[in-house]
């Protein structure tokens, strides 16, 4: 099993004579995008924060400083979506998603992760295109109720990409935006499936030491930050219109693909 060695731990900054240390301003940077595209678009989050966060520290520091900061998000779009979401699609995604998050835990902990990232970055890259493709000819229609088995083949691969590159809900945004979901049923739909998976995601990753007290100290100096982000990204998403929230959905998603193809 492997685990982040203490001396790794040591470069997350914890203390008042830190506060205006460069690398604390970028910490603080990633948290407000995390709360913005957590809340205002349900994804987006790990897409610029950890790269970000991955300038100053390893690829499973980020993870584990990240995680905590992802349930933030969510119980914050809960609490400004409140019963907004899609009950049926949160029974059909959650079995699925949480077996990804086990399978994707143990995976980042153990495996090699170049070679997934790549096959998944491609993969997202297509179904993005092709997505996008669909949208511009597809006149304004219905929203469509999921059905079994593309929502459990959909929700494993984004519980298993969530704990290995935290961009699992790309997988989830191009399901509902096929299904034609509703924004205001979007956001709360996608974060809550996701706030179970990222509860889930947090013992796993305390388990194999990518979480700890101090990174956990760490994200209570982030979180209102996080909060602050996550206001400002229900403001935003309440003035776009539908159209432009798919579209901004799918370029999240390219965006995801683009960064595991090359980062």
């Amino acid at each position: 099993m492997r685990t982040i060695g203490p001396r790794l731990w040591a470069s997350v900054p914890l203390t008042l004579s830190s506060v205006f240390s460069v690398q604390l301003l970028v910490l603080a940077a990633g948290a407000l995008l995390v709360g913005f595209f957590k809340v205002g678009f349900g994804q987006g989050a790990g897409i610029v924060a950890l790269p970000l966060y991955t300038l100053w520290m390893p690829v499973r520091l980020a993870n584990g400083l990240l995680a905590p900061l992802l349930v933030v998000g969510d119980l914050i779009s809960i609490r400004a979506y409140w019963r907004r979401w899609d009950t049926r699609a949160l029974v059909m995604f959650l079995p699925g998603q949480l077996t990804g998050i086990l399978l994707g835990t143990y995976a980042l902990a153990h495996l090699s992760e170049a070679a997934a990232r790549r096959a998944i970055g491609a993969f997202l890259v297509a179904l993005a295109l092709i997505q996008l493709w669909t949208l511009r000819r597809r006149a304004q229609g219905e929203s469509r109720s999921p059905t079994a088995a593309p929502a459990l083949a959909v929700s494993l691969l984004a519980g298993f990409t969530s704990a290995l590159a935290q961009i699992g809900s790309a997988f989830l945004s191009l399901y509902l935006v096929r299904l034609r979901t509703d924004k205001e049923s979007f956001v709360p739909t996608l974060n809550l499936t996701f706030f179970f998976s990222n509860i889930l995601k947090l013992f796993g990753y305390w388990h194999y030491g990518l979480i700890n007290a101090a990174v956990l100290r760490a994200d209570g100096w982030l979180a209102p930050v996080a909060v602050a982000g996550g206001l400002l990204g229900v403001a935003a998403q309440r003035r776009m219109p539908q159209k432009a929230f798919e579209y901004a959905v799918l370029v999240f998603v390219l965006a995801a693909g683009v960064k595991l193809l090359v980062w």
